[in-house]
């Protein structure tokens, strides 16, 4: 449902307390993102991502690191991106 993939964050319950310290019940939820992912198994599925997480991974990611799985949109901009050779002068 509305639960982050990777760390399990999910909709916390509580309260809206007035100045008159009336209780009203209100809910707290995740800022998720939907996205297509890549296993190492090479399977693409859709996964919902809390903004923590897909920053720490979009990081990860553009630094080298190995992940068990990785977003398809950042696969798409490293393709994109070319590497810079250095002038021979």
């Amino acid at each position: 449902m509305s639960k982050c993939y990777v760390c399990g964050k999910g909709t916390l319950k509580g309260y809206k307390v007035s100045h008159s310290d009336i209780k009203t019940r209100r809910f707290f939820k995740p800022n998720l993102h939907l996205l297509r992912v890549r296993t190492v198994e090479e399977v693409e599925k859709k996964v919902k991502l809390c903004s923590k997480c897909y920053k720490k991974i979009k990081k990860e990611f553009w630094d080298g690191k190995r992940l068990p799985f990785v977003p398809v949109s950042l696969l798409n901009q490293a393709k994109v991106k070319k590497p810079v050779t250095p002038q021979n002068g």
